[in-house]
């Protein structure tokens, strides 16, 4: 906050120099991110460690690399249009049960 006694353009300039650490820091973590992310993760099995390596140059010839996409499950199954019908029927039946005991209360407490 800035009182009274505070000079205005020192202020102005300390709030100008976090800003651009800020955004100094924000572009040195992204460029840290970039570089992590054209590395490839490799997992030590014996002792669970991470570690980042840089990926194989391109080789003419010899063996190939192959890369591993994990699968994904189907996002919903397909719908049964039989099973669809049997409960719309379902749904009315029990709409119209719900009516006849509804109006034979009404009619009842005549």
């Amino acid at each position: 906050m800035i009182d009274g006694k505070t000079d205005s353009t020192a202020a102005e300039a300390a709030t100008r120099w976090a800003r651009e650490e800020a955004m100094a820091n924000y572009a040195t973590q992204t460029q840290r991110d970039a570089v992590v992310s054209a590395q490839l993760k490799v997992l030590d099995t014996e002792t669970g460690e991470m570690t980042y390596i840089d990926p194989p140059a391109e080789r003419t010839g010899g063996t190939e690399a192959v890369a591993v996409v994990p699968s994904r499950p189907d996002p919903t199954p397909p719908v049964d249009a039989e099973t669809a019908y049997r409960r719309a029927r379902l749904a009315v039946v029990a709409a119209i049960a719900l009516f006849l005991l509804l109006l034979w209360i009404r009619e009842r407490r005549k």
